[in-house]
């Protein structure tokens, strides 16, 4: 690889990326050491070269970033038009897969729940959880706001919710109902 500064030789891909590539696409193959490190130059040299004549042409196109029709352009300049149509596809992939994440994390804010009423259900689930844990009673947790246990020591009981801010809203020998003391 020719290198124009010193530290050309830090920018390489990991090996154990390429040796996992190796061995999905070649499962039934022994790999020599010296061919895997060839593979491993390669890629770096390819995309060292790749990404080198995409920047020529997003700076002849006046753009300080390089996007993928840049990069489309330089396989196609540098004699790798063949590749083009699969390049097309996993660009395709990409863009799929970063918008069902995209939608994912925009689920959380199509709900109409303000965020800090989503922190305060959050808040009262932990607290309920761990007075369940303290009481090493639990038989049951709802999704609504309140724990199903039943209470064989009330004191104990008072005494774990107070030490986490709640308190308990309904008396001995009942199902305990815990809210937040600050509501």
């Amino acid at each position: 690889m020719a290198s124009s500064s010193g530290n050309d030789d830090d920018l390489t891909i990991p090996r154990a990326a390429i040796n996992k590539m190796i061995k999905e696409t070649l499962p039934n193959v022994r790999v020599a050491n010296d061919a895997r490190e060839l593979v491993v130059n390669c890629c770096t040299e390819f995309i060292h070269l790749v990404s080198s004549e995409a920047n020529e042409i997003c700076n002849k196109s006046e753009k300080k970033t390089i996007s993928p029709e840049h990069v489309i352009q330089a396989l196609e300049s540098l004699g790798f038009g063949s590749y083009i149509s699969e390049v097309k596809e996993v660009l395709q992939e990409c863009k799929t897969v970063a918008l069902k994440r995209r939608k994912a994390n925009s689920r959380l804010e199509n709900l109409g729940i303000p965020e800090e009423e989503l922190l305060r259900q959050q808040q009262l689930l932990i607290a309920q959880v761990s007075v369940a844990i303290i009481l090493g009673t639990m038989h049951e947790i709802t999704t609504g706001p309140t724990i199903g246990c039943q209470i064989t020591n009330w004191s104990e009981l008072q005494r774990a919710v107070n030490s986490i801010g709640y308190r308990s809203v309904s008396g001995p020998n009942s199902r305990c109902r815990l809210s937040p003391t600050k509501l």
